[in-house]
């Protein structure tokens, strides 16, 4: 289907009104074949992979529900009426909400990072890796290890990520979030190879990373306000958590049963009384 979208996109002489992500790549002049790759990623990273991040967003603040008690106070206090506007500026000034979507694109991003070394080779942590080599990087190793995150690896705490962090010994390695950016990858001159990988570093760091968190505040803070969550009986919260796995994006093997109940005191039906 996308590859079909593309080659129509190309092939098309009229000129859209708004420019997209196709026409840089097309005044580039990168090939099809690529655009038609670029194109299947821009899909799934823009909403596959925003879709499953809010999914496991409120699964862990379901099955850690202290945290679903902090958001909605810090979510309350900002925004007193929880049907009425959000700005983007004052939800992004809450930093839990940050945590939270951080702390689940940690422990549920599961994918590898395939580079190729440039044709000399290279030297990575004092061990030569020959030239033309596909080397990769275990995204969800990297997250849950505690070289980079610590105290409670692998545990979802969303204080990691706030100033204070979970103490004085915390480790919070922002740079080894693979979701978005890895930069040591590009640090030790290893190159993309034909098959690219969204969201990673330097000047190839995702460009939707901005609007990727915009969107994810905007839909998690709603919810929030507006919903009651719940696991449906018989959820199995642990064979959940252990059935996320990567498949290019994260894939759940264990079905995501949930119920979202409207708040006590939020009327839909008020809505239209304030247009």
């Amino acid at each position: 289907m996308t590859a079909g979208m593309t080659r129509k996109r190309v092939g098309t002489k009229e000129v859209p009104t708004s420019r997209d992500l196709l026409s840089h790549l097309i005044d580039g002049g990168v090939p099809v074949a690529d655009i038609e790759r670029d194109g299947m990623i821009g899909i799934l990273a823009a909403s596959e992979n925003s879709a499953i991040t809010l999914a496991l967003s409120c699964y862990f603040l379901t099955a850690e529900p202290q945290y679903h008690s902090q958001l909605r106070k810090a979510l309350d206090q900002a925004f007193p009426d929880p049907l009425g506007p959000l700005s983007q500026s004052a939800v992004a000034a809450i930093p839990l909400i940050d945590g939270v979507l951080s702390e689940a694109l940690r422990l549920g991003s599961h994918f590898f990072l395939p580079r190729v070394t440039p044709a000399e080779g290279v030297e990575v942590d004092g061990v030569h890796v020959p030239g033309d080599t596909l080397v990769a990087l275990a995204s969800y190793s990297i997250q849950t290890s505690p070289e980079h995150f610590y105290p409670d690896p692998m545990n979802f705490r969303p204080e990691r990520w706030l100033p204070n962090g979970l103490g004085p010994d915390t480790k919070t390695n922002r740079t080894a979030l693979a979701s978005f950016s890895y930069g040591a990858l590009l640090a030790h001159g290893l190159s993309y190879p034909r098959v690219n990988t969204a969201c990673t570093a330097g000047q190839h760091a995702c460009m939707g990373k901005t609007l990727a968190y915009q969107k994810m505040r905007y839909v998690l803070a709603r919810l929030v306000l507006a919903y009651d969550m719940h696991f449906k009986p018989g959820f199995d919260v642990h064979a959940f958590r252990e059935g996320i796995i990567g498949k290019g994006t994260p894939h759940l093997e264990v079905p995501l049963h949930m119920s979202f109940q409207r708040r006590p005191g939020v009327h839909f039906d008020d809505l239209g009384d304030r247009e």
